[in-house]
């Protein structure tokens, strides 16, 4: 068995070099008066510290063989690192062959940008959202065009995956996408409406791509038309070095230096003229390939059905990241080559470069995602300050897409285990404070642990908790309407008796048969509690003793209060002090928390629903 080898980043050519170079290119950015943006830095100091022992490191003991191994810690970026990039590759290619893709026939359509909207597409996220949505409508209404001419069956349903890759083999910057579509639809059988099965597809043949690039050509014209009234260039507004960098990066152009503005160097056998490639035209595009107003899209490799392995190749294949240390090599003459991974239509197999040089090929490759979590952090950060410090990752993306940003809850996960806030844990408790009479009249059970309303003031639940302060003991009690969740009456005191119900009844008017449920403590079966009840015309119910499933709700409602105010908040003085946070607790709760359930419109907590699916 072939014994564990430590991975040793710091020897590689690439670290060398970006460690080597990085505070010059930080510095003369600096005297450019272009400084580039924190992410960029923070990118490239992260990838010097990624698998280096002395940034820190775990140590795994083997108490069979005694053995230890210390493992350092990754720096799990999206930039250009080659160990954390090939290791999302090999994730990402395992989940979606045994999770995601079907056992059904896979085709790979590429789709290349013109020059002028791999530029803006480059670092604006929402515009390449917006492009790729309008390809996979175009792919899609071909694939459900054709089904219906070979099955004579109207297809209910694609799917594809698709991988934004913003470089080419040679590092220059090149927004295109990677689509795995299943090559073919999902319809009903004739009389069976139940069933879904999948309708295969021939081959796309040349007439088929060519509408699918015109169909997604017309779509982004109407796309850009829209957004004609945006500014054109504001990145070169906004970060001056990022538009130079990926400027020159797309035209393979030196961007920074005493050789400014010439063309990239190359080496190989080349069998064509500089001037072949040298008018505009991309290096990497193949003249077989159909063509439409800048744009190019290849479907010319496809995976069978059932065959998992050569799918998982593929898979990997569009996962890729940008750069091996294995294409990187160092010259005699202290030059870089860049191997590319395949050879260029002019013969072109290698990319030259100064050592000074390699750092602003790399920077154009750190995507608009980059940008965008700069973003979104502090908007992230905003959010879970203003609701209380209590929202977790869920909570925190529906409140944005309520403000209207259009994010992935696995964004906000990500961004948010990096940033550090967490939402409140409610942690399991044990005491009773449930003291029963048991010879008191004991009213029955009418919720039978349906928490469910029709409409408001049909069903309330109550219950109520102690809290410690230096002074005494205070008790919280708080009357829940089961409709809209929104808490009708609260009240903080020294004692057991509470006037949470006449808060409620004040400030919600019974209307029609109210049920007011509770557990079985002494307070709620008291003679005054009970009379004060049948005065308003209320239905008492009551769950049995030490049973937090017959009072459910309420239970919830205070495993709530606990985690959000009462255990990050103490310890607490006096019961002034625990009814002042009460009183902002519950205007929160009504007002503005997100609250799963519940009708809109009622006044109450916001109702939390998922958000819509994107179209295709």
């Amino acid at each position: 068995m072939a014994e564990y080898e430590r991975r040793q980043p710091e020897q590689t050519l690439l670290h060398q070099v970006v460690r080597e170079q990085l505070e010059t290119f930080l510095e003369r950015a600096q005297r450019r008066d272009q400084a580039p943006p924190r992410f960029v830095e923070q990118e490239l100091r992260a990838f010097l510290r990624c698998g280096v022992l002395s940034h820190g490191f775990l140590r795994l003991h083997c108490d069979d063989c005694g053995h230890d191994r210390l493992v350092a810690f990754s720096c799990k970026r999206r930039g250009f690192c080659p160990s954390c990039g090939g290791r999302r590759m090999a994730d990402t290619a395992a989940q979606l062959v045994d999770r995601v893709l079907p056992e059904v026939a896979i085709r790979q359509w590429v789709l290349t940008l013109p020059y002028p909207l791999r530029y803006r597409c480059a670092y604006d996220a929402r515009l390449t959202s917006a492009v790729l949505r309008s390809f996979i409508q175009a792919l899609f209404a071909e694939l459900r065009r054709r089904s219906r001419r070979t099955w004579g069956l109207r297809a209910e349903q694609c799917g594809a995956v698709t991988f934004i890759q913003r470089f080419g083999s040679a590092l220059n910057l090149n927004v295109h996408f990677h689509t795995l579509a299943l090559d073919g639809a999902y319809a009903y059988a004739s009389g069976q409406e139940q069933a879904l099965r999948f309708l295969p597809l021939p081959p796309p043949d040349v007439d088929a791509v060519a509408r699918v690039l015109a169909g997604t050509a017309r779509r982004i014209r109407r796309l850009l038309e829209a957004r004609a009234a945006e500014e054109e260039d504001a990145l070169a507004r906004d970060e001056p070095l990022l538009a130079l960098l990926a400027s020159a990066s797309l035209r393979t152009r030196i961007a920074t230096g005493p050789r400014r503005g010439e063309p990239w160097r190359r080496s190989g056998d080349r069998v064509e003229p500089r001037e072949s490639t040298a008018a505009g035209a991309d290096p990497e595009a193949s003249v077989r390939v159909p063509q439409h107003g800048g744009m190019s899209l290849h479907a010319d490799v496809a995976v069978p059905a059932r065959d998992r392995r050569r799918l998982e190749r593929l898979c990997r294949y569009v996962a890729r990241p940008p750069l091996a240390n294995e294409r990187l090599e160092e010259r005699s003459d202290g030059t870089l080559a860049l191997r590319l991974k395949t050879r260029w239509r002019d013969g072109t197999n290698h990319v030259l470069m100064e050592r000074s040089e390699l750092i602003e090929r790399l920077v154009p490759r750190l995507s608009a995602q980059l940008v965008r979590d700069v973003e979104l952090r502090a908007e992230i950060e905003r959010v879970w300050k203003e609701n209380r410090s209590v929202y977790g990752a869920r909570k925190v993306w529906l409140q944005l897409h309520r403000e209207g940003f259009t994010v992935a809850r696995c964004t906000v996960e990500r961004l948010m285990r990096q940033m550090g806030p967490q939402g409140v844990v409610r942690h399991r408790q044990y005491k009773t404070t449930t003291i029963v009479d048991e010879a008191a009249a004991r009213p029955a059970n009418l919720v039978q642990r349906i928490f469910k309303a029709d409409r408001p003031n049909q069903l309330w639940v109550a219950d109520i908790t102690y809290v410690a302060t230096w002074a005494r003991f205070a008790y919280v009690a708080l009357v829940t309407d089961v409709f809209s969740h929104k808490t009708v009456g609260w009240r903080v005191s020294n004692s057991l008796r509470s006037d949470a119900l006449e808060q409620a009844l004040h400030a919600r008017p019974k209307a029609g048969e109210l049920i007011h449920h509770s557990d079985r403590g002494v307070h709620y079966l008291s003679i005054r509690y009970t009379e004060r009840m049948a005065d308003a015309g209320i239905e008492p119910s009551v769950g049995s003793v030490g049973d937090s499933y017959d009072n459910a709700l309420a239970e919830t409602i205070f495993g709530l209060f606990r985690a959000e105010v009462i255990r990050p908040n103490g310890p607490w003085k006096n019961l002034e002090e625990v009814e002042f946070a009460t009183v902002e607790w519950a205007h929160w709760c009504n007002n503005r928390q997100l609250q799963k359930g519940g009708k809109s419109g009622h006044g109450g907590r916001t109702q939390l629903t998922e958000p819509p699916e994107r179209p295709g």
